[in-house]
């Protein structure tokens, strides 16, 4: 008996989180199929799994003709004629090439999605949960201090002070 999809995962994960958007950033190829990803798992998201749609937000970071076209990026194969999209595609980017998400070095790829994510993150929240974190570090630190300090002064039973 397998376990929960991924998808299923993550709606539940935005559940628990309470927060007002389930934002999700999509990587595929740069090929008909692949171009309209993002919106397609946007859907899925809320036709099963009942995400409202203004709760959701879907971007394709990767791969892009812009990233292509900047890291001078060789086509891998012709796109396929006979996608429902390729007429999209075609009118859309002007090519008839596909571009396979494998021709990203993966250092490039690492850079696009650190780019992605600090576009959508807010890091004021961040920012502020981490000094909350550090504050809570510090009363835990002080105050287990604070415990072995008492411990230490308590004399145990039969025993001097």
């Amino acid at each position: 008996m397998s376990g929960p999809t991924v998808k299923k995962k993550i709606v539940n994960r935005f559940k628990r989180s309470r927060k007002e958007k389930l934002i999700l950033l999509v990587v595929s190829d740069l090929d008909p199929a692949g171009d309209c990803i993002a919106e397609d798992i946007r859907k899925a998201f809320e036709r099963d799994f009942g995400v409202p749609s203004d709760s959701i937000e879907a971007y394709k970071v990767a791969l892009s003709i812009d990233q292509v076209e900047e890291l001078s990026l060789e086509p891998s194969m012709d796109a396929k004629s006979d996608s429902p999209t390729y007429d999209a595609f075609v009118e859309r980017y002007g090519i008839t090439d596909a571009y396979e998400l494998e021709a990203l070095e993966p250092a490039d790829l690492r850079d696009i999605l650190d780019e992605a994510i600090r576009d959508v993150m807010d890091t004021e929240a961040y920012q502020d949960e981490c000094d909350r974190e550090e504050d809570d570090a510090k009363h835990i630190v002080a105050t287990r201090n604070l415990t072995l300090e008492f411990l230490k002064g308590l004399s145990l039973e039969g025993e001097e002070a």
